[in-house]
């Protein structure tokens, strides 16, 4: 991945990335506070973008889904949450799909579609972000299959990178 533009956003789009953030997760509301923030967007040529908030990755846009990074959410800000026992974690941080069989626990809010925080049983630790892709019958129901598309985990490119770009990721 290379970075193919990099730039900081004006007042006028800091604002339009606010109501981008608020169209998704409206539920951050009363938290999201962008004022007097310092905002870049860096573009990799994978069609993938940061927007680092006063020297933080806490935004990415990946496959055309607008996802919270996992430092963000490890610093506490709240989205629906899938927990996995301590057998899936392996996988998933080397990038695999979250399968319904590993799931221990789930918010009573997810829907497929929904982005979601997967966190693992033991240490309580955001490990990744990914999309939904069964309905909520779908996990109370279980079976076999695929629960939730990996967009974002611990170790993947994009953790990798807020170092190389001289950011924090903490």
């Amino acid at each position: 991945m290379q970075v193919r533009s990099r730039h900081f956003l004006s007042s006028k789009d800091i604002r339009n990335l606010k109501q981008e953030i608020l169209k998704t997760y409206p539920q951050l509301n009363s938290v999201l506070d962008l004022k007097n923030s310092r905002v870049e967007v860096i573009t990799l040529t994978c069609n993938i973008k940061l927007y680092i908030v006063n020297n933080r990755v806490d935004w990415i846009i990946v496959d055309d889904k607008l996802i919270p990074s996992i430092s963000m959410l490890n610093r506490g800000l709240e989205i629906p949450s899938i927990t996995v026992d301590m057998g899936a974690v392996p996988f998933i941080i080397k990038g695999a799909d979250v399968m319904i069989p590993g799931i221990v626990a789930y918010s009573d809010s997810i829907s497929k579609g929904d982005i979601v925080r997967i966190i693992d049983e033991k240490h309580g630790k955001t490990i990744a972000v990914g999309e939904v892709l069964i309905s909520r019958e779908g996990f109370k129901t279980g079976g076999k299959g695929k629960a939730v598309r990996i967009l974002h985990y611990v170790g993947d490119k994009i953790w990798g990178l807020t170092s190389l770009l001289n950011v924090n990721n903490s």
